[in-house]
Formats: structure tokens, C-alpha cells, sequence
């Protein structure tokens, strides 16, 4: 049996980690750490029954919780931009200077043991919805934003595409 102390321990290492993965989206580029981490702290906690009713819109309040432990971005949803309204733009923190990337965060979901072909549907639905946030004035031509398609399936699985 786990110890409370145990518990205490294991939750303030899962910080330690969920800090370092949002420094590697900062300085490296690196997205795939944080998805990873909140796939497998986060998503994997939920039960089958939470996932009755269960849309991308509960992974988007998900994801925003998680990286708004870190004080490196300002997370916003739903942020209206010239070609609509994208789910996650995680914003330089603007007292950081040093922050290296941004990021538009187009999320999809769907149930587990979907088709490849679902899939693919929802990947084009996410990359149309990019291709237009990319002509906001704001987003155009820059080498410090990442623009991100990202497909949950289920409560275990992803796939990513920028």
C-alpha cells in the first residue's frame, strides 16, 4: 500500500516533470514531451465512465489547467484570430524574453479504436482550421509559433502534426 507521504512525493516529482516538459515546448521546441506527460498524467486517470460523454472541449480545460502550472505561457482558449477561433494559443509569458516558441494548439478527439480514416478526417479538419489561423497578422510569418494538430483517441492515444 502507497503511504500518504508516498502520494505527496510522486505528485511534487509529476510537477518536477510537467515543469521540465513545458521548458522543452519553450526553448526546444519540443511538444511531443508535454503531450506525452499529459497523456499519461492527466488522460489516463479518467475512467471509462468519463468518457461516456466525452469531447475535445474537456481535453482542451485539461490541457489548459496543466500548462497554467508553469509560468511560461499565458494559455488561451479559444483565442479569435482572422480565420476563427483556435483552441489553444500559448502565449510567451511577456516578462520572459527568452521564451523561444509559441504555440496554436488545434485539438480533435475521438473515441477509442477509431479508422485510420476518421482519423485523416479529423487531421484535414484541424489543418484547415490552421492553414487560416496562419493568415492572421498576428501568427503570419513567424518563426517562433508552432502551429499544431493534435488527435486524442480514446484516453491513451495521440497522434501530433505540425
Amino acid at each position: 500500500m502507497i503511504s500518504y507521504a508516498q502520494n505527496i512525493e510522486k505528485g511534487t516529482l509529476n510537477k518536477t516533470e510537467l515543469i521540465q516538459t513545458i521548458r522543452d515546448m519553450a526553448y526546444r521546441g519540443n511538444f511531443k514531451s508535454f503531450l506525452d506527460f499529459f497523456t499519461e498524467h492527466r488522460l489516463k486517470l479518467l475512467s471509462n465512465r468519463d468518457l461516456m460523454s466525452f469531447d475535445e472541449k474537456y481535453i482542451k480545460s485539461m490541457m489548459l489547467a496543466t500548462v497554467a502550472d508553469s509560468n511560461l505561457y499565458h494559455p488561451i482558449s479559444e483565442n479569435e484570430n482572422i480565420g476563427g477561433y483556435s483552441d489553444i494559443y500559448l502565449q510567451k509569458h511577456h516578462s520572459i524574453a527568452d521564451i523561444k516558441y509559441e504555440y496554436v494548439f488545434e485539438l480533435k478527439y475521438l473515441k477509442t479504436k477509431a479508422t485510420n480514416s476518421e482519423k485523416e478526417a479529423k487531421f484535414a479538419e484541424a489543418m484547415t482550421q490552421i492553414e487560416k489561423y496562419k493568415k492572421d497578422p498576428r501568427f503570419a510569418n513567424r518563426d517562433d509559433l508552432k502551429f499544431v494538430a493534435i488527435v486524442f483517441e480514446g484516453k491513451g492515444d495521440f497522434e501530433a502534426r505540425e
